[in-house]
């Protein structure tokens, strides 16, 4: 509450209220939600941002950038901790590595392809689409996002963040009440192989640890 995060972020659903002065024209400047913080980031890739948050942007194009506020390693883990108890999960270091197969790693990519994530993410080593700067660099995806979390923000975008421009790719059939695949050819058509697919393929970019069975 002193730092006045919540005028800036949504913080269990609450606050953003810069993006009322911004308006929707102004969306690619909104900062993002932090629901689901906790169950999101890397503990070791958050303590960093938040010690210098200028050096560790994940959306360098943004207009408006979160302060540096020097914190103390007791208020980093204050913060973190608090993100980690309500999403219930560790607050310490994780295992950064996903274990994976030389096969689901090529049909993450042709799944990559296909949705065309490389139209709104760049990799690092690849320059995105017309929509560039739209969406976080994928090359951090290794040091920054929590494997599991991957699959929860696929499976529904919108649910995590309101209003954001991530399509869903798995919408719920009407039909069965359960997600399905808009590329059925690809693994069967089974969604949750299709997600982890992707999750392992995400992870190989910017030089992440993929151990192969």
């Amino acid at each position: 509450a002193e730092k006045n995060c919540k005028g800036c972020h949504i913080i269990e659903n609450l606050g953003g209220d810069i993006r009322a002065y911004l308006g929707i024209d102004g969306q690619l400047n909104w900062p993002p939600s932090l629901n689901t913080q906790g169950q999101k980031t890397q503990p070791e890739w958050l303590r960093t941002f938040l010690k210098a948050p200028g050096d560790n942007r994940p959306r360098p194009w943004l207009d408006i950038r979160m302060p540096t506020f020097h914190f103390t390693e007791h208020q980093i883990n204050v913060i973190g901790q608090y993100f980690a108890t309500l999403d219930k999960v560790d607050w310490g270091w994780i295992d950064p590595g996903v274990t994976s197969t030389p096969e689901r790693l090529k049909e993450g990519k042709e799944l990559f392809d296909e949705l065309k994530c490389i139209s709104c993410h760049p990799t690092g080593t690849v320059v995105a689409g017309a929509d560039a700067g739209v969406a976080p660099n994928l090359q951090l995806a290794h040091v920054r996002l929590r494997p599991e979390w991957i699959r929860t923000w696929l499976l529904d975008p919108g649910k995590i963040a309101p209003n954001t421009r991530m399509p869903s790719f798995f919408p719920v059939d009407s039909a069965t009440g359960k997600p399905k695949t808009q590329i059925p050819e690809i693994l069967n058509g089974d969604v949750d192989e299709q997600i982890r697919a992707i999750r392992d393929y995400l992870f190989t970019l910017g030089g992440g640890r993929v151990s192969t069975d």
